[in-house]
Parts: C-alpha cells; sequence; structure tokens
C-alpha cells in the first residue's frame, strides 16, 4: 500500500491531467526532504535510545536481584527465574553492541539464583546458620539497591565477602543435605561478586562436614 501510494505521488497520477511543473516538483521536493530528514533523525536520536532502554534494564535488574536477595519476591521461583532469564536474553546483545562486558549479566544471573537457592533453603537450617545466611542475604540487598540508587555499576564491599565467608564457615559445620545445598549457593555468590578475592579459608571445618 505504501509503494502504492508514493508511486501515484511521484508520477503525479490525478482525475484530470494538469501540467503543473511547479506543484509537481514542490510534492517530490517534501517527499526526497522528509525521507532525508527521517534517516538523520533516526541516526541522531537511534543511540540515545539504545543508551537508555540499556540503562533501565541494568537498573530494573539491580532492583529484582536487590528484592530477591531481600525474600520480597520469593514466593514464585518459575516465574523469578524466568524474568531473570529473560532479561538477560535483553541486557547480553546490547552490552556487546555497547561496546562493555556482558559477563556482567551473567554474574549477576548467577547471584540471583544463589539469592533464590539461599532463600528455600535457609529455613531449613540451624539458628546460627539461618541468621548468617540471611544476613549475608541482607548484605547482597544493599549492594544491589546501592547500584540501582547510584545509577552505575558498585564494587560489592569489603563487609559483604565477611559476611559470605562467616555464612560459608558456619554451614561447612553443619553436615544436613540443606547446608551443603546453602554452602554451594553461597560459594558461587561469593565467585560471582568477588572473583579476584582469595579463596575462603575457614577457621576449622566440624567432622562429618563436605566442602
Amino acid at each position: 500500500m505504501l509503494l502504492v501510494v508514493f508511486t501515484a505521488n511521484l508520477i503525479g497520477l490525478q482525475q484530470s491531467y494538469n501540467a503543473d511543473f511547479q506543484s509537481f516538483l514542490n510534492s517530490n521536493l517534501a517527499g526526497a526532504a522528509g525521507i532525508l530528514f527521517a534517516l538523520v533523525w533516526t541516526l541522531t536520536t537511534r543511540p540515545f535510545g539504545a543508551e537508555l532502554t540499556l540503562r533501565r534494564l541494568i537498573r530494573s535488574n539491580w532492583r529484582d536481584l536487590a528484592h530477591n536477595a531481600a525474600g520480597r519476591h520469593c514466593g514464585d521461583y518459575a516465574r523469578l527465574t524466568a524474568l531473570m532469564l529473560d532479561r538477560l536474553s535483553l541486557l547480553a546483545p546490547r552490552l556487546a553492541a555497547d561496546g562493555a562486558d556482558p559477563s556482567a549479566g551473567f554474574r549477576e544471573l548467577r547471584v540471583g539464583f544463589s539469592a533464590l537457592d539461599l532463600q528455600r533453603d535457609e529455613h531449613r537450617l540451624a539458628g546460627a546458620a539461618h541468621q548468617a545466611v540471611d544476613t549475608a542475604l541482607q548484605g547482597v540487598s544493599e549492594h544491589f539497591r546501592a547500584c540501582a540508587d547510584a545509577d552505575r555499576g558498585l564494587d560489592a564491599p569489603d563487609a559483604l565477602l565477611g559476611r559470605l565467608d562467616a555464612a560459608i564457615a558456619l554451614t561447612l559445620a553443619d553436615p544436613a543435605p540443606a547446608a551443603r545445598e546453602a554452602r554451594h549457593a553461597l560459594v558461587e555468590m561469593r565467585v560471582a561478586l568477588f572473583p579476584d578475592a582469595e579463596g575462603c579459608q575457614p577457621a576449622s571445618t566440624a567432622p562429618g562436614a563436605q566442602p
């Protein structure tokens, strides 16, 4: 339809022939100028639109991670998992196109999955381990909330590393299956948030505990 309309306009089809060259020239110059303006406008505004979309997705991801770690939306694991995977599929190509490191999106996805696993397992832990895991999750929530408030990625604080190490040490002292699963999630979260940190060295390991 668009091709038919433009073709009819460009060749000057009318109900009755009118040899008005000025009108013909004016309409065609206007069409060419409109196409050129649309091209220039698109090239000018599109990068800003892509950048704003990327920043909005990253902020939304940080807010979701903060809420998940705080336990505010831990009831529907399937929906939250699908949401994080969908967000990653949107973020990864945009980060690559922007020249940023797309691995950051995968690290945050690992943190999100680990937070969901810990929310599921922490209620089956003993008192001290339960409290340590909850403290670590609150630290993760505070970190991503700070990133969202600052509108930029921030390095995870050393205090959070200490909370994760303390929680790992307490789960090592518990041979229960829930503690082992929670320990795996804590280690994965530690590696994702602190990839350059030295390995965790708990002070002691209870007999029967599995690393």
